[in-house]
């Protein structure tokens, strides 16, 4: 994992998906997957989509198996390619079956249209009334987190140093999270406009939020759909950059992307400009009243979803 930091994303996800994930972690399972499937028969194996063990194992047993995806279809197809030499090594077939498996998602057709074919879309559950606050409140306040990871990564600490030189002199006030694991004390010089913490209650703050900037992470993306939360995605590793890409085509919210001309690497770490970047479309972002009716249009349609106890598997 300390090399992929260094590489392309392309060449980073082959050896992180196919040789870690698949051939290590999910190998590494397949002994107590067996005896699980054997002691207690289940009708159905609900899968986390990078974990493959409960996969052979499922089509071992001929038992049905359910993908629960946590990201977007596209990243799902991305999952099984880097993984297709391991699984076929495995049982032949393998990743034809996974495949054809039904895929629960979270994220709506109109953003995400289905990749596969027993794809299903399903909402948590109806969300607090509270959560949605009225439109009038929702001015002059920018809720900002890059998840739980990006803390524990030391080369994008400087990242929460070039956000709070992006926000400075914005006539917002903000709030950072930074995570358990990371001082707030860390993080540099804090104008006075933002306030830094380590936690918050993320869809509070984001119900309550003009706007949204996050590194992309798909659960912070969900969260800011369901609470009709326009965004600014700066994507930092992993499927990151496609979650970013996906609120930009789907008008939720803007970009600042990785520029290198070689491709983007597996880890983005800051670039001098990235801070100026980050202002100008931060300020985009809060005069654009497209992109808000358009999430509060997405938000709609994702509380109108089946909750999973609604949800068939035929």
């Amino acid at each position: 994992m300390g090399r992929a930091m260094s590489m392309r994303q392309e060449d980073a996800a082959d050896m992180v998906i196919g040789d870690v994930f698949t051939r290590l972690n999910s190998g590494a399972l397949v002994p107590s997957m067996r005896s699980a499937i054997a002691e207690f028969r289940p009708d159905v194996v609900l899968r986390d989509p990078a974990e493959f063990a409960s996969a052979l194992c499922a089509a071992e047993a001929d038992i049905r198996q359910v993908r629960i995806g946590h990201g977007l279809g596209s990243g799902e197809v991305t999952l099984l390619r880097h993984a297709r030499p391991i699984l076929e090594g495995w049982r032949g077939g393998l990743t034809d079956v996974v495949a054809a498996s039904a895929y629960f998602t979270r994220f709506p057709e109109s953003v995400d249209p289905a990749t596969f074919p027993a794809t299903r879309c399903y909402q948590e559950g109806p969300a607090p009334m509270n959560l949605r606050a009225r439109e009038g409140e929702k001015v002059g306040f920018v809720y900002v987190t890059l998840g739980t990871v990006t803390p524990t990564i030391p080369i994008l600490l400087p990242w929460y140093s070039v956000l709070l030189e992006a926000i400075e002199g914005l006539p917002v006030s903000a709030l950072i999270t930074v995570g358990r694991s990371l001082e707030p004390s860390r993080v540099g010089p804090v104008p006075a406009n933002v306030e830094v913490t380590q936690w918050a209650d993320q869809r509070a703050a984001m119900a309550r939020a003009a706007a949204v900037v996050h590194h992309g992470g798909s659960g912070t993306v969900l969260s800011s759909l369901e609470c009709a939360c326009p965004q600014l995605v700066v994507p930092l590793f992993a499927d990151q950059g496609d979650n970013a890409a996906m609120v930009e085509r789907a008008g939720l919210g803007l970009a600042v992307a990785d520029q290198a001309s070689d491709g983007p690497a597996a880890v983005r770490e800051p670039r001098p400009d990235d801070a100026h970047r980050i202002h100008d479309a931060l300020q985009r972002l809060l005069a654009a009243d497209a992109m808000r009716a358009r999430s509060r249009e997405v938000a709609d349609q994702m509380s109108q979803l089946p909750t999973l106890a609604d949800l068939s598997l035929d």
